[in-house]
């Protein structure tokens, strides 16, 4: 876009795919395949260090169970649906940043959260506001607002150099992003075709993979992976078979089988598979409750271009490893919205602490491998 080359490479690019539109084109894997090399991972091999962190508990600082973690070079920000707080590196509260309510800089319900630690700023999106994404000054609690620009509600974005890539969702229609920059102005009005929202609220509708310098999507109800700077599609992960319980299955098109990228490191990315088991439907045979099936575990190389199914993980911090079933103990205890870090958050009574305490943190630096 900064120049006529860049330009015309990407129509050229663009042309030849829409030329040719089968999977073999472009890298692709199946999920439902049993067929993979198995792998024992150790999680040092792709974190330069780590760091406990053992979080302050009193009634003032609870941390939520479905709280989130952004981990910054001086501090670490614990966001939950109605609340932002602030606890240093030694496990100390700092502050409320924001608290549930209706007023200025109050969360209605927050449902995603990024820091921009070079100017000190805080964004996230109350889902909501299909106006605005907002924001707040981590250095003196000022506020303000960032208009979006199609004015439907987004469920996640990205900030890259004064660009916000923008996932507006979509129900269970084909997931699009669009890019704007900070007045609110569309930068790409020619973006895949987005929807209006349609069918059963869900809470992750893409999946976002951090590849060294890149950044791909993929719609919960899709198989192709797109780039989120020139949206061309540049893998094609098929999830696989779909099925359900014997009940009232008119109409079900929801897919049943989703992604969750874990963690990236350089070219690597660590990533779950998880099969859902439909267990009711209304009479229309629309999506009533869904509950998880079956958890595997892959680990992704872009530059070759190979996965491998993980069978064993080595958490050495706490001299454990996790073998098959017992993956589904540590692989979920990841989160971590820094694409540069990870956290894994133990119930601190896995630890030694009381129930009620707030999680224990282990927070590490991921390599650029």
């Amino acid at each position: 876009m900064k120049n006529h080359i860049f330009v015309y490479s990407i129509i050229a690019l663009m042309s030849l795919l829409s030329c040719n539109k089968e999977k073999g084109t472009i890298y692709t894997v199946d999920f439902s395949s049993g067929n993979f090399p198995q792998k024992s991972v150790d999680l040092d091999d792709y974190v330069g260090s780590w760091k406990k962190v053992v979080l302050e508990t009193d009634s003032f600082c609870l941390v939520d169970k479905s709280a989130h973690f952004y981990p910054c070079k001086e501090y670490i920000i614990v966001y939950s649906p109605n609340r932002i707080m602030m606890f240093d590196y030694d496990g100390k509260f700092i502050k409320n940043i924001a608290q549930g309510g209706n007023g200025p800089g109050e969360l209605n319900y927050l449902s995603d959260c990024t820091i921009d630690e070079e100017n000190q700023m805080l964004y996230y999106l109350d889902i909501f506001d299909t106006e605005n994404i907002h924001s707040i000054s981590l250095k003196d609690g000022g506020i303000g607002t960032i208009p979006i620009a199609i004015g439907k509600m987004l469920k996640s974005f990205v900030f890259h150099h004064d660009v916000i890539t923008c996932f507006p969702y979509v129900g269970n229609r084909s997931q699009s992003c669009y890019t704007q920059d900070l007045k609110g102005n569309i930068l790409d009005p020619a973006s895949l075709r987005i929807e209006e929202p349609d069918g059963p609220f869900v809470q992750s509708p893409i999946n976002m993979f951090f590849l060294n310098d890149d950044i791909f999507y993929q719609g919960l109800y899709e198989d192709t992976v797109y780039n989120v700077t020139t949206h061309l599609p540049m893998l094609v992960f098929s999830k696989g078979n779909r099925h359900a319980d014997d009940v009232n299955t008119k109409d079900i098109r929801e897919n049943q089988v989703f992604f969750n990228s874990l963690f990236s490191s350089g070219d690597n990315c660590v990533l779950s598979r998880v099969e859902y088991v439909l267990k009711a439907t209304d009479e229309e045979g629309q999506l009533l409750e869904m509950i998880p099936d079956e958890y595997r575990y892959y680990l992704y190389d872009h530059h070759l271009k190979e996965v491998s199914e993980i069978t064993g993980c080595t958490f050495t911090p706490i001299d454990k490893k996790y073998v098959k079933d017992k993956l589904t103990d540590l692989f979920p205890l990841i989160s971590s919205f820094n694409p540069r870090k990870i956290v894994l958050a133990f119930p601190a009574e896995e630890l030694g602490g009381e129930f009620d305490d707030n999680p224990i943190l282990y927070v590490g630096d991921l390599r650029d491998r």
